[in-house]
């Protein structure tokens, strides 16, 4: 007699909003569930005012259930010198990102495009977000003046990190404009460089202006470390003007 075991790793929740694969083990099939987070604020590429220029979410309540471990959520990222570019990857992240389709849009951001995870000032978080439950998360990449308000940071359910988000090495930072020594860490705001891991063009934008697109992807991995994803949720983008200490 063929048994099915159905095993949700989160919150009861419309079936829509949850991305569902499986595996076969020894007869027994499972299915895990992965609920996507949610976008609150995404910010336009072409908005020149700095107050909007940040990203909030929220991360979905997910359940580890047997072997099944919902790891967090992890937040993606891939500087563009082309606006053209970006969007048109993001038009086809969007054709895949389906229930009927699995994972394919994760896969499709992570292992074709190569998009990076967002690393920290303090080292590697993996995922950028455990999982601790629904809670809101904002992320500033580059920041503003002097104002402590507007500078770069991540505050996790209200509470700012005392680390900063920085590109995929822990090391540079999405401060791009302030190259100067006068600047803190001046040293790490380098210009993105063509060819870098995680920059997509081919040629450096004339007007000196970068775009920096986001994703965040609720993560898990099974008992045997199979990785699993959530549908994608976008998190918007931002120009970056390498010419201005003042993004």
């Amino acid at each position: 007699m063929h048994l099915e075991k159905t095993v949700k790793a989160s919150f009861s929740i419309p079936i829509c909003a949850a991305v569902f694969l499986f595996f076969q083990a020894c007869g027994l099939q499972e299915y895990f569930a992965l609920d996507p987070p949610v976008a609150y604020h995404t910010p336009a590429h072409n908005t020149t005012n700095y107050l909007e220029r940040y990203f909030r979410f929220g991360t979905a309540a997910n359940n580890n259930s047997g072997g099944f471990v919902a790891e967090g959520t992890a937040v993606y990222y891939k500087i563009y010198s082309s606006y053209s570019e970006m969007n048109s990857h993001i038009s086809s992240v969007n054709a895949l990102n389906t229930l009927s389709n699995g994972s394919a849009a994760a896969r499709r951001v992570i292992e074709t495009y190569s998009y990076k995870p967002v690393g920290t000032s303090a080292g590697s978080r993996t995922p950028l977000i455990a999982n601790n439950g629904a809670q809101t998360v904002y992320i500033r990449l580059m920041s503003y003046g002097t104002d402590a308000n507007y500078s770069s940071k991540v505050i996790i359910a209200g509470v700012e990190q005392s680390w900063k988000p920085v590109r995929y090495d822990n090391r540079r930072t999405f401060e791009f404009g302030r190259g100067g020594n006068a600047y803190p860490n001046h040293e790490n705001n380098v210009v993105p460089v063509i060819g870098n891991d995680d920059v997509h063009g081919s040629t450096a934008p004339s007007d000196n202006v970068w775009y920096v697109n986001m994703y965040a992807i609720s993560v898990g991995r099974d008992a045997s470390y199979t990785p699993y994803y959530s549908l994608v949720t976008w998190l918007g983008s931002v120009a970056i003007d390498a010419g201005s200490e003042n993004n």
